[in-house]
């Protein structure tokens, strides 16, 4: 059997030296590596782990286990599109927090005020042609990012972009790969959660959807839902117990565990 499981979180570039990211630490991702680890036989089996450096790495040192660095989404993309090509993979349990935006290009106040000006005055302006000129001066007026941006400029402007759905191109690349997705809001009730997750699993044919609550994460708590494709809720407490859940789930799925 072999298995992809995605951990921690995607870091998108601004300039040479910053960028966005979030607070994903992999805790979770590392678990479920592990858990496989454990379940599955000495020979024949490979979890391949896909993470940023500043992710938690599984504990148990295995010849069966690879880990395989990314950091961005291009990156995480391209990872998982050449594993599942040269590779049959059974299950892609996909924990990692991908960005959805990353960086389209930066400019600054000074830059795109100067740019929507020209543009103003080289044509004729009614309301729905400042409209357009407006939007076209945001998308081009850009300054270099390729290197660190001075701290000088005043009002830099960063104009984001969507990222590609790397859940939704898993059972493209092979339908018959047992997909576990992941679900995250914040403050809402038990009902929206589950009919939120539930939407995810349908949309990118996921098998399983852990669906969990800001308000229920910490350092020490982290209460989930697995919810399966006939929409059964299993509720989870523990990173621990969670990560066995998943597993057990997969396994049971591929046929490993009756």
């Amino acid at each position: 059997m072999k298995v992809i499981v995605t951990a921690g979180g995607t870091s998108e570039k601004i300039d040479s030296v910053r960028s966005i990211t979030n607070s994903a630490t992999g805790r979770l991702g590392s678990l479920v590596a592990e858990g496989f680890l454990r379940k599955l036989p000495e020979d024949g089996n490979k979890v391949y782990y896909l993470c940023p450096d500043s992710a938690v790495r599984p504990k148990k040192s295995d010849r069966r286990l690879e880990i395989v660095p990314v950091c961005d989404t291009d990156s995480l993309q391209e990872q998982i599109r050449r594993i599942m090509s040269e590779n049959r993979i059974d299950a892609v349990v996909h924990s990692m927090a991908v960005s959805d935006y990353k960086t389209f290009h930066v400019t600054t106040a000074d830059s795109l005020a100067h740019d929507i000006c020209e543009k103003c005055f080289q044509t004729c302006i009614d309301k729905e042609k400042l409209y357009d000129t407006v939007r076209k001066s945001i998308l081009e007026s850009q300054i270099d990012n390729k290197s660190k941006i001075s701290s000088d400029i005043e009002h830099p402007i960063i104009v984001l972009g969507k990222t590609p759905k790397i859940i939704g191109m898993v059972k493209d690349l092979n339908p018959n790969t047992v997909l576990v997705g992941f679900k995250l809001l914040s403050g809402v009730s038990r009902e929206i959660l589950v009919e939120t997750a539930w939407r995810l699993l349908l949309k990118n044919k996921c098998d399983f959807v852990l669906a969990n609550d800001t308000s229920s994460i910490s350092s020490n708590r982290h209460d989930g839902i697995l919810i399966d494709e006939n929409k059964n809720c299993t509720q989870v407490s523990g990173k621990e117990a969670i990560a066995a859940a998943i597993v057990n789930a997969v396994l049971c799925k591929t046929g490993v565990l009756k």
